[in-house]
């Protein structure tokens, strides 16, 4: 195995183990480097299971319906999945990312009441008999408890 360098953005170097390339000598004794040839490599999206495969890791074992969509549209849908936006299949089956539509009031509700049960775990031992401030913790909790769930305004967090 030979060493492979490669540079981080901070300047940092890592070290990663990278094969020997292959030679071959000619009658005369001259050395001469083989390319090694290029591993398939292409990145494919199933419209049925809203999942990309890779030929490399996945084989044969992909969907029927899997549809070869190359690594940029790959890294473009990545990129956009990030900014909040999700990968459904367009008309034609390839990958599309569209905005996320709104949460129903049911699904807004639960999501504000996981926050505002965080918040209460969050700050439990804030009112403890020996805490100090634990009257302005008490209150905090109490006006947490009473977020409305559908239309939330949360309270000032107590400075801690």
């Amino acid at each position: 195995m030979g060493v492979l360098s490669v540079a981080k953005p901070e300047n940092d170097v890592i070290m990663i183990d990278a094969p020997e390339p292959e030679t071959a000598t000619d009658g005369a004794g001259a050395v001469e480097a083989i390319a090694p040839e290029p591993a398939p490599d292409s990145v494919y999206y199933s419209p049925s299971t809203g999942g990309f495969y890779h030929d490399v890791v996945h084989g044969t074992a992909m969907p029927d319906d899997a549809i070869e969509i190359g690594h940029d549209a790959h890294r473009d849908l990545i990129a956009a999945q990030g900014m909040g936006k999700m990968i459904v299949p367009g008309k034609d089956g390839a990958p599309v990312a569209v905005e996320r539509p709104p949460l129903s009031p049911e699904q807004r509700a639960a999501q504000t009441g996981r926050f505002r049960d965080a918040a209460l775990r969050d700050t439990a031992w804030r009112v403890a008999e020996d805490e100090p401030d634990r009257e302005v913790w008490i209150a905090y909790r109490a006006a947490v408890r009473a977020v409305d769930l559908i239309d939330p305004v949360w309270p000032d967090t107590p400075a801690a």
